[in-house]
C-alpha cells in the first residue's frame, strides 16, 4: 500500500510539473484594449468614455491633486520574452483627459 501511494504522489508530481512547463505562462493586470489608445483625445474624452474604451482601471490615485488612472497588463512566458503593455491617464477637475501616456512591446496580433 505504501509503494503504490509513493507512485501514485509521483506520476501526480510528474503530471503537475509537465503541466506547468507546457502551460508556461502567466498573467497580470487586467487585458485592454490597446488599439483604443489612437480614440483619447485630450481636453475632450470623458471618464465615462475612457470607461466604455478600457472597462475599469486597474488602479485609481491621485497625481498633483488630479485624478490618475492606470491600465496595466502583462504576460511572461517561462524561458521566454515578457510582454507589458501601460495606459496612465491624469484627468481634469471636469473628468476629461488632461494628459496621458502609453506604451506596450506585444506584438500587433496581440494588442
Amino acid at each position: 500500500m505504501k509503494m503504490n501511494l509513493k507512485k501514485n504522489f509521483s506520476f501526480a508530481g510528474i503530471c503537475l510539473a509537465l503541466t506547468m512547463f507546457l502551460a508556461g505562462c502567466g498573467t497580470i493586470g487586467q487585458n485592454f484594449n490597446y488599439d483604443n489608445v489612437g480614440k483619447i483625445v485630450k481636453n475632450q474624452t470623458t471618464k465615462e468614455e475612457i470607461r466604455r474604451l478600457f472597462g475599469p482601471p486597474i488602479s485609481k490615485g491621485m497625481e498633483n491633486g488630479r485624478d490618475r488612472w492606470t491600465y496595466q497588463y502583462s504576460k511572461k512566458y517561462v524561458g521566454g520574452k515578457d510582454y507589458n503593455k501601460e495606459l496612465v491617464l491624469i484627468f481634469d477637475d471636469n473628468g476629461k483627459v488632461l494628459a496621458f501616456s502609453h506604451e506596450s512591446n506585444f506584438p500587433p496580433e496581440e494588442q
